[in-house]
């Protein structure tokens, strides 16, 4: 009897089936086990035959033996499709149109296509190890490998050979599952508990051990494995084993991703990864291949009219790639919150540019800078702050070299209209130290300080009053003395959590509200145009982070001097250009400060001269923030998909839109590399990851292979 005939004459209704014992994978990982120590096939070619196609073409040139029925009964594939008292009726009404026997010819075709990779992949598993331990104990007898024989290497190329084969087969078999009927195969799939490697128990962990093989060359140099690999040494032949490993397991790859496109139009992976990123990883791991570039170094250029073939550039594939490759020198990886203003190539041109400007103006520099540089400059900062140039806002731009210079200013400014035992202050209990030090220090003064959860804090604002006594989005008077100052982070530096500023539009003229957007700046997208023309609402920030643009460039916005609440800033002599003629700075005869329009809120001797001159380069050249946004959540999604396993739903669902990712975790690793660093709240540690426009979708190996050696994401 054939295999085919076998599982034809099986009685599907067995076993019971019920909803609980649908396995979200693909197959009943215990069978498989069983399968891999029942059977004696040294080659994965000889787990099955496959006679389910109408033209077999996975295994018509190979030697094959027939499962035992035994254990193919066991091998059952669980989906919602069988029918029964138990079955899903959303299953049964996406299956309803389907005859039976189209119903049991997919079920025969498609189910027994996964069953036989997911049991080539028990198989292989083996092999792998086998190779694994092989090279580990050839590390430990001879360090740098130079000694390892000929027999050991082959030893070890045959089990290369072994594990070869059995991605080809899994790949042959991917194809087999494009012989479907479409629109049969549409209809059926949605009842399937499990349809990509995403779901496999082995899939994922095999392709990560396969593709890691070069690592045990890591003390070996380029040059020295490209000797070897010329001079076909034991090692040379191990590292062309590993290569074909490496060509074996890709070609796998971009025939799942090609066949589940092609076949029902899956354009995303089992976990959402679109298949552009699947693809791209596939390629990332060929670029970036020791071996592989040992292996090119060995070529010989052409010459004459012959064209050398361009080697693929880092992310060539990804929007803006040649704008960023252009612009960042590839440092390797570095994921620190604060290199994620990693500079481009352009910030050391335009202090070499403003150089010659200090030069050429000598004793005019600050004439230039107010005529010139800061219009330029705040024209930019408007662009980042409201997504347009601002002309239909009326607001101002203050400078400075901090936040907290700024802020202090600011407090300054709103003491001389109310008393600090009159003023309530409010703000998140996890925000940033400055805040918390200004806080503190109204605090002392005889202000009440209140702190609760940034949570507590916008869902109370949306319909009362940050003080128990009002409602902040109640009709009420206004009030022209100042009553509650509120401090939020847009995005909050230790966690990353964003805020909505939906409820600012509700706060009364008597609450004065401090938003500081340092962690957004160049991080999202922001259209504050109707938040910064508010009476009483104050943004400050700097653009050391996201912007990429350095030290020294703080900044705050106030509404149009007419409809403010506070008419009378406590700022510096700058802000009264004008009177240094006359050596005023008060209207004669009162004691009113006077102001020059657009300067009102500037400090002292300016400070960001040069900073704001490399600043408005810097922002210039770079894309806009939207594209910059969506080329690092390219980066962040595909390293989420890479730890999806090591996250817990909660770790998943603490993540935000920020290109950094705050992942609170129970364990702390000491000398942190690439830059990452913690933030503990309320005894909470959270791992911070930066990601910039100047990462590389390589760059990831090295973090997730820490991450994965170190358990640090548990």
């Amino acid at each position: 009897m054939s295999s085919y005939e076998s599982k034809k004459n099986m009685t599907v209704n067995a076993v019971e089936i019920s909803a609980g014992d649908y396995y979200k994978s693909w197959v009943a990982y215990d069978a498989l086990v069983q399968a891999s120590s029942q059977s004696s096939f040294r080659s994965v070619w000889k787990v099955l035959a496959c006679t389910c196609c109408p033209e077999p073409t996975c295994w018509e040139s190979q030697v094959t033996e027939i499962l035992p029925a035994n254990l193919l009964s066991r091998i059952r594939w669980y989906d919602h499709a069988l029918g029964g008292e138990n079955a899903c009726s959303s299953a049964n009404a996406s299956t309803s149109s389907l005859s039976s026997a189209d119903l049991h010819q997919l079920r025969e075709h498609f189910v027994s296509h996964h069953q036989r990779i997911e049991l080539i992949l028990v198989a292989l598993q083996p092999s792998l190890e086998r190779i694994c331990s092989l090279m580990r104990y050839q590390i430990e007898q001879h360090e740098q490998l130079q000694q390892l024989n000929l027999v050991d290497a082959r030893f070890i190329v045959q089990e290369c050979k072994y594990a070869c084969n059995g991605w080809v087969a899994v790949t042959h078999l991917m194809r087999g599952v494009a012989k479907l009927d479409r629109m049969k195969y549409l209809k059926y799939v949605t009842s399937l508990a499990g349809v990509s490697g995403g779901n496999s128990p082995n899939m994922m962990a095999l392709t990560h051990k396969t593709g890691s093989l070069e690592s045990f060359f890591a003390r070996l140099s380029d040059e020295t494995l490209s000797q070897h690999m010329n001079n076909q040494t034991p090692v040379g032949l191990v590292a062309q084993a590993f290569m074909d490993c490496l060509d074996a397991l890709s070609r796998c790859w971009l025939d799942h991703v090609v066949t589940a496109t092609t076949a029902i139009g899956i354009t995303h992976g089992t976990k959402g990864t679109p298949n552009t990123i699947l693809v791209e990883r596939v390629l990332r791991r060929l670029h970036g291949s020791r071996l592989l570039k040992a292996l090119g170094s060995l070529r010989t250029p052409m010459t004459g009219t012959g064209i050398e073939m361009r080697q693929l550039r880092d992310y060539e594939t990804y929007p803006l790639a040649d704008h960023y490759v252009a612009l960042f020198d590839d440092v390797g990886p570095e994921f620190g919150t604060h290199s994620i203003g990693f500079p481009p190539r352009i910030f050391d041109e335009a202090k070499r540019e403003f150089a010659e400007i200090r030069r050429s103006q000598r004793t005019k520099l600050w004439e230039y800078f107010y005529k010139t540089i800061r219009p330029a400059y705040c024209l930019e900062l408007k662009r980042l702050l409201v997504g347009v140039d601002g002309e239909d806002f009326a607001f101002g731009i203050g400078l400075g070299s901090s936040v907290t210079e700024v802020l202090a200013r600011l407090v300054a400014s709103i003491q001389l209209l109310v008393k600090a035992s009159d003023l309530t202050v409010w703000m998140a209990d996890d925000e940033f130290v400055t805040f918390q030090r200004v806080a503190a220090l109204l605090g002392q003064s005889g202000a009440t300080v209140r702190r609760t959860s940034i949570y507590d804090v916008v869902e109370q604002s949306t319909a009362n009053l940050l003080s128990p006594s009002d409602a902040m989005g109640e009709e009420k008077e206004e009030q022209e003395q100042i009553e509650r100052l509120v401090f939020v982070s847009l995005v909050n530096s230790c966690t990353q959590k964003v805020v909505s500023v939906d409820w600012i539009e509700h706060v009364p003229l008597s609450t004065i509200v401090v938003l500081d957007v340092t962690q957004a700046v160049a991080n999202l997208p922001l259209t504050l145009g109707p938040v910064v023309v508010r009476p009483n609402v104050f943004l400050v920030g700097s653009l050391i982070k996201h912007a990429r643009c350095g030290e020294g460039l703080g900044f705050l916005t106030y509404p149009a001097a007419e409809i403010g609440v506070i008419a009378s800033p406590a700022s510096g002599w700058t802000a009264s250009l004008s009177g240094l003629v006359e050596n005023e700075t008060l209207v004669t005869g009162t004691h009113q400060l006077l102001y020059d329009d657009g300067l009102e809120w500037d400090g002292g001797t300016p400070s960001c001269v040069e900073a704001s001159f490399v600043a408005t380069s810097v922002l210039k050249t770079m894309a806009n923030v939207q594209s910059q946004h969506d080329y690092v959540q390219n980066i962040k999604i595909a390293f989420l998909a890479r730890v999806r396993t090591l996250l817990s739903d909660s770790q998943v669902a603490a993540l935000s839109d920020s290109n950094t990712i705050a992942i609170p975790v129970t364990k702390i690793v000491e000398n942190l590399p690439f830059g990452l660093d913690y933030k503990i709240v309320h005894g909470v540690a959270y791992l911070r990851i930066g990601f910039g426009v100047h990462n590389l979708d390589y760059h990831l190996d090295a973090l997730v292979e820490l991450l994965e050696a170190t358990g640090m994401l548990s």
